[in-house]
């Protein structure tokens, strides 16, 4: 098992987790992710 493979998965996870983050950016600024969490 390669660590590349287990960060997407946990990515994957982590999404679902939250359904509302659709993405690494998600049309937010860090800033702004900080502010909403």
């Amino acid at each position: 098992m390669t660590r590349g493979n287990q960060r997407d998965r946990d990515r994957e996870r982590a999404a679902a987790r939250k359904p509302n983050a659709k993405g690494p950016q998600d049309g937010l600024t860090p800033e702004q992710r900080r502010e909403r969490d």
